[in-house]
């Protein structure tokens, strides 16, 4: 059948993704910063192995911060806080803004998985055992 017939089908290249294909995108939320106790490198290891395993889970991995438009960056990380399906966010070092940011996810009633080191002790709010 020819696209004449159906003018309204779209017609799907072998090379071309639909957006049904797209992988779903999984926001990260963590320290970015040097902080106290962690080497400069720590950081960009962390995310990497975040990276990778959100790659691994078929989605899309992308700080909350970053997006393709310039703009004001806390209207930006809000608007992927709010958006993105998926968040991990890690609060190894009790961040603030990283807490902060947590806690607007969390009161968007959205998923999302916490992570942490071994160093960091759990917050009150955060640990496993709340449900």
């Amino acid at each position: 059948m020819d696209n004449q017939s159906e003018p309204n089908k779209v017609e799907n290249k072998p090379h071309e993704k639909s957006d049904d294909n797209l992988p779903k995108k999984c926001g990260i939320v963590m320290p970015i910063a040097s902080m106290e106790g962690y080497p400069e490198s720590h950081w960009k290891d962390v995310k990497r192995i975040i990276e990778s395993a959100i790659k691994e889970a078929n989605f899309e991995a992308r700080l909350v911060s970053d997006a393709d438009d310039i703009g004001v960056i806390h209207k930006r990380i809000v608007q992927n806080l709010y958006d993105n399906p998926m968040i991990v966010c890690d609060i190894s070092g009790r961040n603030p803004n990283v807490m902060f940011e947590l806690g607007l996810r969390l009161a968007f009633d959205k998923p999302a998985i916490i992570i942490k080191d071994e160093i960091t002790p759990y917050s009150f709010d955060t640990s496993a055992g709340l449900g």
